[in-house]
């Protein structure tokens, strides 16, 4: 039987904040459909807000039925678990490690908007202009003026004016049509409006925007309130979203033709490169059997209630710039992680590591970190293959369980109830740093972690693995020769950041990541 979400029309409001309710649903049950509750007042609830009876029902029929669609969720008749539609839940999310949901515009609505732009990428301006607070209404002649400063612009307008026309381009579908208006800011090359429903579109999907003017103190409404940010969305006023590209930002001020035009300034030249896209290195089904396999063989756990401490973690990753730094590595004082084939690499010049870290399911992992050492510890993700333990047999091992997921999680509690799960990112060497800081560790001195090439070399000695593609990227006046999966760590190292409140760390070496920390970038894309 499938998760059930339940609306509570007799709590919740019928707004736009139900998009808000799906993403959330969506983080906590992963596939769901949603369940509604009659309120008392004509089906809603009782409230102070200005909306009719009439308006509640059109938002209810317009935009949060066919809402369901970008989730692929349904209407169902039957009870269901109630969930939060405030994005503190989906900020507390991203910044434990959880990837944010993102909208999936339906395929023919998506091809309707795509015959009605033809080869265009426009801005797309979606203006406020109801009745209801006018105060918080977009600045309709600063709009004007800034559109007639760029090229290609659509106006959608709101939904009582889709008809009125305006000195440039309006889309009346897409004020009347919810998924063609979500479609449209899909495909655009850029969305800016002010603070207002329709922006719980944009911060879901992949596509730049700019939204204006969320704080408006002086009006008697609270999330427009600077406490309400911070107790409600979870990020201070100043702040951007945790899953924020550098194209994708809140403009703490109000809508001026100056600031709109400083704004569109600041990003409209950051080209990203290509979303990537991440593929499994196991199938969930495949790395549950490995894991029953090695908890059946392995009666030790790290535990992930060890307070903080002041030795230092010296994790030494494969990258081509160990072979530069491994002196400097050895000579630290503090307890030595290795990871991948530096395990090897290290013993083969007499450094025996505290510790070695591993969490890839995949088999050739099992030869890839070398010759077992009496005096090394093994830390591996119960998610390895089983022919790592065959190789480890009278060594000290103990096991950690990684969260990869709803279904990697519902996995490993359907046999281990009470059992932790690190979070954290792509690659063992991201994950190790998540671990480490489970284990007291709170400075981190950081070797090998280049994600980026030298000559050619994306490791430091014989790798097993597959050889990828070059893909140059730019930081700073520098290129680097890196690929798309290293690219992908780089910025998920950043984005990690958050979770491990209180470190310090020094990446060592000169491959991207260090640039992109020297140079505060992140690698996003280029100038």
């Amino acid at each position: 039987m499938g998760s059930v979400a339940e609306y509570d029309l007799g709590r919740a409001p019928a707004t736009w904040d139900f998009l808000q309710f799906l993403i959330n649903a969506r983080l906590r049950f992963g596939k769901f459909d949603v369940s509604f509750q009659d309120g008392p007042a004509d089906g809603f609830r009782k409230d102070g807000a200005p909306r009719s009876i009439s308006q509640k029902r059109a938002l209810f029929e317009n935009v949060m039925l066919p809402a369901l669609q970008l989730i692929g969720a349904e209407k169902v008749d039957k009870p269901g678990e109630g969930v939060s539609y405030f994005q503190i839940d989906a900020v507390n999310a991203v910044n434990r490690g959880r990837p944010i949901p993102k909208w999936e515009i339906p395929a023919s609505v998506l091809e309707e908007c795509k015959q009605y732009l033809g080869e265009r990428k426009p801005l797309v301006i979606t203006l406020r202009e109801t009745d209801y607070y006018p105060e918080r209404n977009s600045n309709l002649l600063a709009w004007l003026e800034f559109a007639s400063t760029v090229d290609d612009v659509i106006f959608v307008r709101d939904t009582a004016k889709a008809d009125e026309p305006l000195p440039f381009e309006t889309c009346p579908r897409a004020s009347k049509d919810f998924l063609f208006r979500a479609a449209l800011m899909s495909l655009a090359r850029c969305n800016l409006l002010v603070g207002n429903g329709p922006a719980l579109i944009v911060e879901y999907l992949d596509v730049p925007w700019l939204m204006f003017n969320p704080l408006r103190p002086e009006l008697d409404y609270a999330p427009l309130k600077e406490d309400w940010w911070v107790n409600m969305v979870g990020i201070p006023p100043g702040q951007q979203f945790p899953w924020a590209k550098e194209n994708q930002r809140i403009i703490w001020e109000h809508d001026s033709f100056h600031v709109i035009k400083s704004a569109w300034e600041s990003i409209k030249d950051i080209h990203l490169l290509p979303p990537i896209q991440s593929f499994a290195a196991w199938s969930e089904a495949d790395r549950f059997e490995n894991i029953k396999s090695n908890c059946n063989r392995v009666d030790r756990r790290l535990s992930d209630d060890i307070p903080a401490h002041d030795r230092t973690a010296v994790l030494v990753c494969y990258g081509p710039s160990l072979k530069d730094t491994w002196h400097a590595a050895a000579a630290t004082d503090g307890d030595i992680f290795t990871v991948s084939g530096a395990h090897g690499y290290l013993l083969e010049r007499g450094v025996v590591p505290y510790a070695q870290i591993d969490c890839d399911p995949r088999p050739h992992k099992a030869a890839q970190f070398g010759t077992p050492h009496l005096g090394v510890k093994y830390w591996l993700g119960s998610c390895v293959h089983p022919d790592y333990l065959d190789r480890l047999t009278g060594y000290s091992v103990s096991l950690w369980h990684l969260h990869n997921g709803p279904e990697s999680a519902e996995n490993i509690w359907s046999i281990m109830p009470d059992a932790w799960l690190c979070v954290g990112g792509g690659s063992v060497g991201l994950r190790s740093i998540s671990l480490l800081y489970t284990q007291g560790y709170r400075h981190f001195e950081i070797h090998g972690m280049d994600c980026s090439m030298v000559k050619g070399e994306t490791y430091a000695g014989v790798h097993l693995g597959k050889k990828q593609e070059v893909t140059p990227v730019r930081c700073g006046e520098r290129w680097f020769d890196s690929t798309l999966q290293l690219i992908d760590y780089a910025r998920q190292f950043l984005d990690d950041l958050r979770l491990w409140e209180g470190a310090t760390f020094r990446v060592h070496g000169d491959g991207l990541l260090a640039h992109m920390i020297n140079n505060r970038e992140t690698a996003n894309g280029y100038h």
